[in-house]
């Protein structure tokens, strides 16, 4: 039986929120590009002109109970699968980020130190570092991709584009300096860390 560990809880739910943050800046960061990638589709896509066939419906009276039950039990299973996913949906994100930043920190701290052989306290604190530089990258990268917008033609304001990047930027770094700071003062190991 794994034991609960409040302190560990706190950081991880941190962590949870920063890359629920980081996912929702990424997706704004991308927003002014989604036209041009429409267009883009629509000249590659060839135009098919053959004509839908159309139906005409008619109404035969007031529903069944057997269908008004099929109709209850659909709506309740696609209630039960939404919530599921509400609660299932940020831990998922949470942990396959954890995941992709340790696999390249597992990449990029050998290539710092040249191969060479560490200490496992060093070569655990080097990793914790590089964990938070790629963290910090990923939530920069989407702040630049929103100054790119200066040069596209988009519907929204470049003033408003900047300024709804620069807010999710904020929260994105106060939630991961909330999460090292209280990782640091619960005293929970880097690897531990989502």
């Amino acid at each position: 039986m794994t034991h609960f560990s409040k302190r560990l809880f706190v950081v991880s739910f941190l962590g949870t929120l920063f890359y629920l943050s980081c996912l929702l800046q990424w997706m704004w960061a991308t927003l002014p590009y989604l036209p041009g990638i429409v267009r883009l589709a629509e000249i590659l896509r060839r135009p098919v002109n053959t004509p839908a066939p159309t139906q005409e419906i008619t109404s035969s009276g007031p529903p069944s109970l057997l269908l008004l039950i099929i109709a209850f039990a659909a709506t309740a299973a696609i209630i039960g699968v939404t919530l599921y996913v509400l609660i299932k949906f940020p831990v998922a994100i949470a942990k396959s980020g954890q995941k992709m930043t340790q696999r390249a920190s597992s990449f990029i701290v050998p290539a710092i130190t040249h191969h060479t052989k560490l200490p496992e306290k060093k070569r655990q604190r080097l990793t914790a570092r590089v964990i938070v530089y790629i963290k910090l990258g990923v939530c920069v990268v989407p702040i630049i991709l929103s100054a790119c917008t200066y040069f596209l033609e988009v519907e929204i304001g470049y003033d408003i584009i900047m300024i709804v990047a620069a807010t999710l930027a904020i929260g994105t770094l106060l939630l991961l300096g909330a999460q090292l700071s209280f990782a640091k003062w619960l005293k929970v190991k880097s690897s531990k860390i989502w």
